[in-house]
């Protein structure tokens, strides 16, 4: 396989990242880059977890970020504003868009270990660090939570 960028990638996998930018799809660009249907699933997975297609992707990717003024900021606020939201005030809201908001917070702000927890009955999320965060406020309420005063 020839090496035919200058960041490292042959002609196929610099196809594909050219491709992925325009819509995400990573199986779609795999075929659209030549690879086989029946596997091009599974080389879109590779293909992005390789740390130069992430940066060629990157790379390809700053200029749209740069005009639509798409900022890490940005994106957490809106998350933010979905997670901490009323569902009745936003339209199309639900409950479930409140918990995959918070989690993807979460993950991005990685404060805290992973844990699975149980919200409204049968919906159970991995959240990281909700779990804990909702653990330290119980604990709070009830004296023996981080910065409570000590007994006298």
């Amino acid at each position: 396989m020839a090496i035919n960028s200058a960041c490292g990638l042959s002609e196929k996998m610099e196809t594909f990242c050219r491709e992925y930018v325009t819509d995400f799809n990573g199986t779609r660009a795999a075929l659209a880059a030549g690879y086989m249907p029946k596997n091009a699933k599974v080389r879109a997975s590779k293909m992005l977890a390789e740390d130069r297609v992430q940066s060629f992707i990157a790379q390809l990717s700053k200029p749209r970020l740069d005009r639509l003024e798409i900022t890490a900021d940005r994106v957490m606020d809106e998350l933010a504003r979905i997670g901490f939201g009323e569902p009745s005030k936003m339209e199309g809201l639900k409950y479930s868009d409140k918990v995959k908001a918070l989690a993807e917070l979460a993950d991005l702000k990685a404060l805290y270990p992973d844990k699975t927890v149980n919200l409204k009955g049968n919906l159970t999320a991995r959240v990281t660090g909700l779990a804990q965060i909702m653990d330290e406020l119980d604990g709070a309420d009830t004296g023996t939570g981080p910065g409570s005063a000590p007994e006298a």
